[in-house]
């Protein structure tokens, strides 16, 4: 029994295999599938690089530790499964605790960037709103002014028109 590392693309497959004889001949059989990870998560290389990469090894592991487990009858006792486990970590080395624990910081640290990204264009837009209701309520003083002096000078013109009618 061993482990088939298959690349298609960017993922990175996991198989549990064995050898067999048919018809005379050694075959290679498929026990299991443990699952598949982007090969360019395990190329990490930066914060965020690094980021995706715990994230990809975590699903990976979650996903292949419940097969390795539902194979115990074909791969064997726990020390033939600690061996699958051993070779599969090999190449898709299963996230330490210091690195699950950076990856919550980084996560923390993104989502205080997100909120304050948020916290500034709310700030802005009330800025701008406090702006356009300044604006709208000078222009609303401006426009009941108008509105008076219109009054008045109807009313003036009104009154004229009424001396000019007792007049004649």
């Amino acid at each position: 029994m061993f482990i088939r590392f298959r690349k298609s693309h960017w993922r990175l497959k996991v198989y549990v295999v064995e050898n067999a004889r048919r018809d005379g001949r050694v075959v290679q059989e498929i026990v299991g599938y443990l699952g598949s990870v982007d090969t360019r998560a395990l190329m990490s290389t930066g914060d965020d690089d690094r980021e995706v990469s715990v994230l990809a090894r975590t699903a990976f592991w979650e996903s292949a530790n419940p097969k390795i487990k539902n194979l115990a009858n074909r791969i064997g006792d726990d020390a033939a499964q600690r061996r699958v486990r051993m070779a599969v970590h090999a190449r898709i080395p299963w996230p330490k605790e210091p690195e699950r624990q950076r990856l919550d910081l980084l996560k923390a640290d993104r989502e205080a960037k997100l909120h304050h990204a948020a916290y500034s264009d709310v700030t802005k837009m009330i800025e701008i709103t406090e702006r356009i209701v300044a604006k709208a309520t000078a222009d609303g003083k401006e426009l009941r002014r108008d509105a008076l002096r219109e009054i008045a000078l109807a009313n003036e013109w009104a009154a004229k028109a009424e001396r000019l009618r007792k007049r004649k």
